[in-house]
C-alpha cells in the first residue's frame, strides 16, 4: 500500500512539474505569464461597451416609440376634434336651413292669407259694387 501511495505521488510531482516546466508555448522563464489575462480587462470594458451600447440603443428606441406613440395619439385627437368640428358645422348648417325652411313657409303662408284677404276685399268691394249698383238701378227705375 505505501508503494501505492508513494507511486502515485511520485506520479503527481512530476506531472505537476511537468506542466510547470513546460507550458503550452514550450519555454518557462519563471514569472507570470500574462498572457492569460491580458484580456481580462479589455474584454471587460468591451463588454461593459457593448453593454451601454446596446442599452443606448434600446433607449433610443424606447423614445422613438413613445414619441411615434404620442404623435399617433395627438394625431387621433385632432382627427377627433375636426370630425367633432365637422359635425357640429353640418349641424349648425342643417338647423340653418330648416330655420329657412320655415321661415319661408311661414312667409309664404301669410302671403296666401293676404292674397286670400285682399281676394276677399276685393270681392266684398264687387259686390259692394253691385249692389250698389243695383240700388241706383232701382231707384232710377
Amino acid at each position: 500500500m505505501s508503494r501505492k501511495l508513494l507511486l502515485v505521488s511520485c506520479a503527481t510531482v512530476f506531472l505537476a512539474v511537468g506542466c510547470v516546466a513546460f507550458p503550452e508555448d514550450g519555454h518557462y522563464n519563471g514569472r507570470y505569464d500574462h498572457r492569460y489575462d491580458r484580456d481580462y480587462d479589455r474584454n471587460y470594458d468591451y463588454r461593459r461597451m457593448t453593454e451601454r451600447q446596446r442599452w443606448e440603443y434600446e433607449q433610443r428606441q424606447k423614445r422613438l416609440q413613445q414619441q411615434r406613440q404620442r404623435e399617433a395619439q395627438w394625431d387621433r385627437q385632432k382627427r377627433e376634434l375636426e370630425r367633432k368640428r365637422a359635425e357640429q358645422s353640418r349641424q349648425q348648417l342643417q338647423r340653418e336651413r330648416e330655420r329657412r325652411a320655415e321661415l319661408n313657409r311661414k312667409r309664404q303662408q301669410v302671403e296666401r292669407k293676404q292674397q286670400e284677404q285682399r281676394k276677399k276685399r276685393v270681392e266684398e268691394q264687387r259686390k259692394r259694387m253691385e249692389e250698389y249698383r243695383k240700388r241706383q238701378r232701382d231707384r232710377r227705375d
